[in-house]
């Protein structure tokens, strides 16, 4: 998916800020719920990680933190919106359409299921949402129906994309094709379906989706940790015939070399074959990078990695306030010096 460019427009007092006096890359789970039964997301189980009762963001909250962000980050900041599925919150295009006028480049990621009927689409381009990613796993219903575990929504999900394809042109035909919204899909390479990769490359480079992303399975969300989790009880998510599964990465690299609408950069496609042939060993070259990074969880706590403790929770520290704290330092160097074999190295905000 292309990126704006995040400095265009910005004032002169942020033009006068250092790299590190602002987060590059901000992502609020707005929800932990999803309804879907995913082979490699148990996002429809209770969370593991926040208690029963505890009290989830309001829309208020979630204004306000986007506000205190907006003072010290550059025009067009990415802001993704994440769950659990986003448009289980009633709220969520109140949400979407306050942050897109402070400025952000607003993202969002959803099954596609409850974007239900044509008005719930144009509504969600009327929001000013810049881009927006589909989960879809595969190029066919039968693979995405059953490793989403819901019936349909492979249908279901083409037809939100084309309903959103339609009120796009319509109503920001002023714009560029590259300004309008960008509708993207996203699925995860495992044994279940890498083998309908190169038909989801030759369905989008055949149409006006922007982009695919090829993510590399990992531990399953929301279960208990498991250093082999991939030999245990996910084995079935792991590829059973590598040489066969590395033909599929190779094609990939090709596809994404000779210029198809691959979001991966090459270096990262090729780091996925290093990741599922030493699976226990791989670790990214060079520093990780989560430093830059800000997740708000959907109980107010901030994180730079959730392999960290919170840096403060936004009921009781302003993020302008905890992100310049002695506590949010240590978190950064500690992070820095870490050397820790995790599953976010693969996929999340990656660099070479």
């Amino acid at each position: 998916m292309r990126l704006l460019n995040l400095f265009a427009g910005k004032s002169a007092k942020q033009a006068d800020r250092k790299k590190m006096d602002y987060p590059e890359f901000t992502c609020i789970n707005v929800n932990e719920e999803c309804f879907f039964r995913c082979e490699m997301c148990h996002k429809w189980k209770p969370d593991m990680n926040i208690a029963p009762g505890t009290k989830k963001m309001t829309a208020k909250e979630i204004k306000d933190f986007a506000e205190d962000l907006r003072k010290i980050v550059p025009d067009n900041h990415i802001l993704n919106f994440a769950g659990g599925e986003p448009f289980l919150r009633p709220d969520m295009l109140d949400i979407l359409r306050h942050a897109s006028r402070q400025g952000f480049f607003t993202q969002i990621a959803t099954n596609g299921w409850l974007i239900d009927s044509e008005e719930k689409a144009e509504a969600i381009v009327k929001s000013g949402l810049g881009g927006i990613i589909f989960s879809v796993d595969g190029a066919t219903a039968d693979t995405h129906d059953r490793m989403r575990g819901m019936k349909g929504s492979f249908d279901r999900a083409n037809r939100a994309i084309a309903w959103l394809g339609k009120y796009r042109d319509k109503l920001q035909s002023d714009r560029k094709f590259n300004d309008r919204l960008c509708i993207s899909i996203q699925t995860v390479l495992c044994e279940l379906n890498y083998h309908e990769a190169p038909k989801m490359i030759e369905w989008v480079d055949s149409c006006d989706i922007r982009s695919v992303h090829f993510n590399a399975v990992s531990e399953p969300n929301n279960t208990k940790h498991d250093k082999y989790w991939y030999r245990n009880e996910f084995s079935r998510l792991w590829p059973k015939d590598l040489e066969s599964f590395n033909r599929i990465v190779d094609h990939i690299y090709e596809r994404k070399v000779a210029g198809s609408k691959i979001a991966e950069s090459a270096a990262q496609i090729r780091a996925y074959k290093s990741y599922f042939s030493q699976p226990e060993k791989f670790v990214k070259a060079g520093p990780c990078n989560f430093d830059r990074s800000l997740t708000l969880s959907s109980t107010g706590d901030m994180f730079l990695c959730f392999n960290y403790e919170s840096i403060g929770n936004i009921r009781d520290i302003r993020f302008t306030d905890a992100w310049e704290s002695e506590k949010s330092r240590q978190v950064r160097e500690s992070i820095k010096a870490c050397k820790n074999n995790c599953h976010f190295l693969i996929n999340c905000y990656f660099e070479e």
